[in-house]
């Protein structure tokens, strides 16, 4: 059993067992208009985009798309915040690059379970702890500390201090003073 209104180029069947309800537009109107004082609410474009007038809850816990391009808050938003009470963050697949346009700030501990790559300078506030053993270069020429440090203290609990190749030159610029 089912009613039809054709008002406006519009057809809309409404089938009253089922609780199916069809709605054709053949004019370049909204398919869904709701509003509150002449205020929309919420409506549905005849190309299929919604659009809502406060916050839109989803309690099936997923947004799923078929698309292979995806935009989230892709416009209009200078500040978003996102995912404010999760303690377990997830982006991405385990493959991939994930690319951050701005400045990056991390205010909490920060593990790296891969190769950090990073193209530019970079500036850290406090001490680095490298506890791998090495740090390593792969360029020819390679400056550690050469600019306004003007005291150094190099391996201050070391044992055994190696500098240097077997081969080579060793280059002392200022007076070398020897203790023990």
């Amino acid at each position: 059993r089912y009613n039809t209104i054709d008002t406006w180029n519009l057809t809309l069947y409404i089938i009253i067992s089922d609780q199916f309800i069809t709605i054709n537009q053949t004019s370049s109107g909204p398919l869904i208009s709701a509003s509150t004082s002449g205020s929309t609410k919420f409506s549905v474009s005849n190309g299929g985009a919604g659009t809502f007038a406060d916050d839109l809850a989803i309690n099936g816990g997923d947004i799923t798309t078929s698309a292979t391009t995806f935009n989230l808050i892709n416009t209009t938003a200078t500040t978003v915040n996102f995912a404010g009470a999760a303690t377990t963050l997830s982006i991405g697949a385990s493959t991939g690059t994930t690319t951050i346009n701005n400045a990056l700030t991390v205010t909490g501990a920060t593990t790296l379970s891969s190769t950090l790559a990073v193209t530019g300078n970079t500036t850290l506030t406090g001490d680095l702890a490298v506890n791998g053993g090495d740090i390593t270069s792969t360029a020819t020429s390679f400056n550690l500390l050469n600019s306004t440090v003007t005291t150094l203290n190099l391996g201050g609990a070391a044992t055994t201090v190696s500098l240097g190749a077997s081969t080579g030159t060793t280059t002392i610029n200022n007076a070398l003073a020897v203790t023990g």
